[in-house]
């Protein structure tokens, strides 16, 4: 078989699922500064995360004496994205009603933790700074230093979106892809992080093509997409290499390393729709993006 169709077997043998039983997931970054605006240090960030396991959070994931990443009882994970001062929130996909609740609380909680170490929420999608924060966890995995530069990468690290991902049928999923494409102009205009990307593609060492970020305005169907994904070029050890020739695609993380406002993703077998141009505001924003989303994507 082609190589593209290996993309559209990997979609096709998943459990699909509909409205009536939708699961949401979020994804909440927030940037944490101090008093001065300067964005936290190592430490600070260091003592919240160890602050939240001292609350009864669970520590996952380390690096050294390092912790990384952090888990409660619900399955709310709290991470490291980019940068030594950025931390993500995020929720395992349920029913919909609390998960925006859900999400808030957590974030709470990682606020009073926080304070306790003298820094402070960010609620804006961009932070103005041009000191190089790539600490954790990105010099852990140097493939993409190695493959963007640290000044390319950096850029990222300034910059803070909130994100959706809920359940669709695999029948129903290029359609509703299409239709928030259709709405992609919403979407930016409430999206400064978007020159920001584009700056990022245009400056990385790797010299992307330039729709890996952002992506095609509609798709035929799941063989279209599919065909349009395998365009792009696979990472392999710090290298950019065309997807027929690639040694071994491991699927879910090359599908991650392609940046479209709007992709299907598969998880635990259920497909679903990641919705990613949505700025970081303040906490009551959430619901009300949630609810645009989805609008949207069911109109």
């Amino acid at each position: 078989m082609s190589d593209y169709t290996k993309l559209e077997k990997f979609f096709l043998n998943s459990i699909t699922t509909n409205k009536d039983n939708m699961t949401i997931g979020t994804e909440v970054e927030t940037q944490f500064v101090q008093k001065d605006e300067q964005p936290a240090t190592l430490k600070q960030t260091q003592e919240t995360l160890k602050e939240l396991v001292d609350d009864g959070w669970f520590a996952i994931e380390t690096k050294g004496d390092l912790v990384t990443e952090v888990v409660n009882d619900q399955g709310i994970r709290i991470f490291y994205e980019l940068g030594r001062h950025n931390l993500e929130v995020a929720t395992q996909p349920q029913m919909n009603g609390n998960i925006v609740q859900h999400v808030r609380s957590a974030l709470n909680e990682l606020y009073l933790c926080a304070e306790k170490a003298d820094i402070y929420p960010w609620y804006k999608p961009i932070l103005d700074s041009a000191e190089d924060v790539l600490v954790v966890p990105d010099e852990r995995d140097q493939t993409w230093i190695g493959l963007d530069g640290r000044r390319a990468l950096n850029m990222l690290s300034y910059i803070s979106s909130v994100q959706f991902t809920f359940s669709v049928s695999l029948g129903n999923a290029i359609k509703v892809v299409n239709r928030l494409n259709d709405s992609r102009k919403k979407f930016i205009d409430d999206f400064p992080q978007n020159e920001v990307w584009h700056n990022y593609i245009r400056e990385s060492h790797a010299n992307y093509d330039t729709l890996r970020y952002g992506g095609p305005e509609s798709f035929n169907d799941l063989n279209d997409y599919c065909k349009m994904l395998a365009s792009h070029d696979v990472v392999e050890d710090s290298s950019l290499v065309p997807f027929d020739m690639a040694k071994a695609i491991d699927i879910p993380l090359f599908l991650r390393s392609i940046w479209w406002h709007f992709r299907v993703k598969k998880y635990d077998g259920i497909i679903c729709i990641e919705v990613r141009p949505l700025s970081r505001h303040a906490d009551d924003e959430i619901q009300k993006q949630l609810e645009m989303v989805l609008d949207i994507a069911f109109c």
